[in-house]
């Protein structure tokens, strides 16, 4: 206990001294002098820390403003509750932590901690915010947009909490990237619906053997109603796997669709081919048998021929009667020919001759027959002709069954030659049927050649535009190039088609013009893939990095880097995402080590706090030991103080005067109020006092405030009231400053210890 207790401030002049009421005193106690109402914020925190009535100083503490006036009244106040409040008012960081530092109160001090603790949370909610809705804005840069980084990002958001202008602000853009999401989901669906109607097309043309003009121009009307259903979607879904396939698919199409097509023409013109060498080989014949006949003439009028050569002629005639027997006309007609020949006009006598006018006869017959048959043959294919005149015009069907009756026409005429009136009408049934044929073939043909100019004349103008680029710069604008690219290749597709010997000219020209274009955008998706890959090897090394600022450091460098080098050109969607996931992995790694050395240091921290308190909390259990000690001591005092009950009247009243005078002492020393009855005393006493500490003949030592209790204890006086309350004031006193002080000098004993053994275990 201090020892300099005759310096204690002298009483004001009214005789008491504004302090803490004592319990249990029934003393008059002046209250605390309230500041004037004009008074600065200053003088209202001194009166707060000075007042000792909880009601009066928390009305008070209205009157303090300003975060370092609170901070004080936070210090020194003489209540938990004032302290606690003045604290919480406090919104200036670097006071809270200075306040969390200085002061002694737990409760203080934890409210201090809280709050700063909660200020860096919300400092890296919404530092890690701003990044989210940085990286959401990446993300709206991009088409179509990952769904599997903005799950993690919502994520993410989600265990950050609400609250913050920078959250509303990511919300906002989450909730944009979310219906841009469904949108680009409903494209990718309707192109997943055009890609199954193109395989159905696919497998249809697959699978058919030998199509008609009909089905391929079916065919080809689907084809064009897909390809003008895929130009209307969006440009990122060209790059999407089933807009790929869809791609495939319609080339497939098309490409059996040409190959059909040039089958179906091979045919026809294998059949015009064959029907010149028909025609040909009937002019031949009869051509022959004018011969024959004319020979036939020549020789009845030449002498006859001496040899014939039997053994041929038998064996012609043996194949005569086999093709007479079995029916077939014009094999016998042949034979019969080849006879006569041989013969060369010579009469055969005997057995050849009688043999050869059986055949003659029974072949005769046999054409008759045959001449009869064709006639009403030819007599159905005029009624087939004219039913073609019938009704509403089939296009398709007349151009597919005129070929085929004329062909069978001709089939006939191989039997004999049809009557010229037969011929006529047949001929004029199939020329009207065959005008309308002839009109839409004629609209076909000069939509072809204007789809083919068309077509002609765009590719002349790409052909153009590439050469001009490429020549103006080596390296070209790759962008213009891979847009042009794009655009070219939607209005090919969107353009009508050309005939097919035309479409297939000029879709090797396209195809030529694409392949140089895809050459030189696959140099630069070369380059660019090089550069990202060499982004994301510097990330990745900074993982490993030992100097974390500097990592970090260079993780920001190339962040921006990523965002601020604009790329000659893009990579397909599904390299760029992957070196975008394990670019943005390797830098998270890099941050993932800051924050966890920022936990494990608030770890620390905690832990620091947590011995400190215990330090603090065994301090204050030897303190309250110490304190009860002392109270079980003075009430064993107050229990011996009894007065003997054969002291003298005397005696007692100057036992009672001493204890007044031991009292007095005790009040100056320990700064207690006296009462105004013995405020003239206390100030002799305090004079008297003064007096003798600067006197020469001053040489007693003045005694230990419990010293004089326990001397007051044992001076033998009459019992009195207002004593014993005085003394009471006195104890309480003391039992409540003994804590104090220790508390003062324990703890900083306690930090002390607690420091040098962390030096020793760290040595």
């Amino acid at each position: 206990m201090n020892k300099n207790w005759i310096f204690a401030r002298p009483a004001p002049a009214g005789g008491n001294v504004v302090g803490e009421k004592p319990p249990g005193s029934a003393s008059v106690v002046a209250p605390p002098v309230q500041p004037a109402a004009d008074a600065p914020p200053a003088a209202w925190a001194e009166a707060v820390c000075d007042a000792t009535d909880k009601a009066i100083a928390t009305q008070w503490a209205h009157h303090v403003v300003g975060d370092a006036l609170l901070a004080e009244v936070a210090l020194r106040s003489k209540f938990s509750e004032i302290r606690l409040a003045a604290a919480q008012r406090i919104s200036d960081k670097a006071v809270l932590r200075r306040l969390a530092e200085s002061s002694k109160d737990k409760h203080v001090h934890r409210h201090c901690s809280d709050a700063l603790r909660a200020s860096r949370q919300e400092g890296t909610r919404a530092r890690r915010a701003v990044e989210l809705a940085a990286s959401v804005r990446g993300l709206l840069e991009t088409t179509p947009i990952a769904i599997n980084h903005l799950l993690e990002i919502e994520k993410e958001l989600a265990s950050l909490g609400k609250g913050g202008d920078e959250t509303v602000e990511c919300e906002a853009l989450l909730a944009e990237a979310r219906e841009r999401v469904l949108q680009e989901t409903q494209a990718q669906i309707e192109m997943r619906g055009l890609l199954a109607s193109a395989e159905a097309l696919m497998i249809a043309v697959r699978t058919a053997v030998e199509p008609t003009a009909d089905q391929l121009g079916e065919w080809s009307a689907q084809h064009s109603t897909l390809v003008e259903a895929a130009s209307a979607a969006p440009r990122w879904l060209r790059n999407v796997p089933a807009a790929r396939n869809f791609v495939m698919t319609l080339e497939e199409v098309e490409n059996r669709v040409i190959a059909f097509a040039d089958a179906i023409e091979r045919t026809v013109l294998e059949d015009e081919r064959r029907t010149a060498a028909e025609e040909a080989e009937l002019a031949a014949r009869f051509a022959a048998e004018a011969a024959d006949k004319a020979a036939a003439e020549a020789a009845s009028n030449a002498p006859p021929r001496k040899k014939i050569d039997h053994e041929a002629i038998q064996k012609l005639l043996g194949e005569l009667e086999a093709h007479l027997e079995e029916g077939r006309v014009v094999e016998a007609e042949s034979a019969s020919k080849s006879i006569d020949r041989l013969l060369g006009g010579v009469s055969p006598g005997g057995q050849v001759a009688r043999r050869l006018q059986r055949a003659g006869a029974q072949q005769a017959r046999l054409a008759g027959w045959a001449r009869w048959g064709t006639d009403q043959a030819r007599e159905q294919l005029i009624g087939v002709a004219e039913a073609l005149l019938q009704g509403e015009p089939d296009i398709a069907e007349r151009a597919r069954a005129i070929p085929l009756l004329r062909r069978e026409w001709k089939n006939l005429d191989a039997h004999g030659g049809a009557p010229q009136a037969l011929w006529k009408k047949f001929d004029r049934a199939l020329e009207r049927a065959y005008k309308p044929v002839a009109e839409q073939r004629a609209i076909e043909a000069a939509a072809n050649e204007v789809a083919r100019a068309a077509k002609a004349a765009a590719l002349d103008e790409w052909d153009a535009w590439h050469a001009a680029i490429a020549e103006a710069d080596p390296k070209s604008d790759l962008r213009a190039i891979e847009g042009k690219r794009e655009e070219i290749t939607r209005q090919w597709r969107s353009m009508a088609r050309a005939g097919f010997r035309d479409e297939r000219h000029l879709r090797k020209r396209f195809d030529a013009l694409t392949a140089k274009m895809d050459t030189q955008l696959e140099e630069a998706r070369t380059k660019e893939f090089t550069r990202l890959k060499d982004l994301v090897a510097q990330a990745e090394a900074l993982k490993e990095m030992a100097d974390l600022p500097e990592a970090m450091s260079a993780a920001k460098t190339l962040q921006r880097r990523w965002k601020e080098d604009v790329p000659v050109i893009k990579l397909r969607h599904g390299d760029d995402q992957k070196f975008w996931r394990r670019f943005r992995s390797a830098c998270d790694a890099v941050f993932a080590r800051r924050d966890a050395e920022f936990a494990e240091r608030d770890a620390q921290r905690a832990q620091r706090e947590a011995e400190r308190a215990a330090v603090v909390e065994a301090a204050r259990q030897v303190e309250q030991k110490k304190k009860d000690k002392h109270a079980a001591r003075f009430a064993e005092m107050a229990q011996k103080a009894a007065a003997p009950a054969d002291a003298a009247p005397d005696v007692l009243e100057r036992g009672k005067a001493e204890r007044d005078t031991l009292l007095l002492d005790l009040e100056i020393a320990l700064d207690l109020p006296t009462p105004e009855s013995h405020a003239a005393a206390r100030r002799a006493r305090n004079l008297s006092r003064l007096q003798e500490r600067f006197s020469k003949k001053a040489s007693s030592v003045p005694l230990e405030p419990e010293a004089m209790v326990k001397k007051w204890y044992e001076i033998p006086a009459a019992e009195d009231a207002s004593q014993a309350s005085r003394m009471a004031a006195v104890v309480e006193r003391l039992l409540n400053q003994r804590p104090a002080q220790a508390s003062s000098q324990r703890p900083a004993q306690a930090r002390s210890a607690l420091f040098s053994s962390r030096r020793d275990s760290r040595s």
